[in-house]
């Protein structure tokens, strides 16, 4: 997770994307992910490679860990520079909203 939350940060002196963009590229790498692949991608993978993807833009957003109570669990999902939450409402996060806990800057 250090290593993931490192990469993270490397991109803070990029200027910040939009929420349009930042948008459809989580939404391209969701759509990547293998038909071979039985499970499902983690959503810490999914987000870091939003980051990576909108820092190949030359542009960035941020990486979010966020965690609940009721029911008790853990998500990480990202945010565009202005704050836009993008990925927060899987895993029931209309229902349960997520607080974050850590941002990469």
């Amino acid at each position: 997770m250090r290593a993931r939350l490192a990469l993270a940060r490397r991109v803070h002196h990029l200027p910040p994307a939009e929420h349009g963009d930042v948008r459809e590229l989580y939404q391209a790498v969701v759509a990547c992910q293998p038909p071979w692949w039985r499970g499902q991608i983690d959503c810490k993978e999914r987000a870091l490679a939003t980051v990576l993807a909108t820092a190949l833009t030359r542009r960035r957003c941020h990486l979010v860990l966020g965690a609940r109570t009721l029911p008790a669990a853990f998500h990480a999902w990202v945010a565009a520079s202005h704050g836009t939450q993008i990925g927060d409402e899987e895993a029931g996060g209309h229902d349960h909203p997520w607080t974050p806990v850590l941002t990469t800057r």
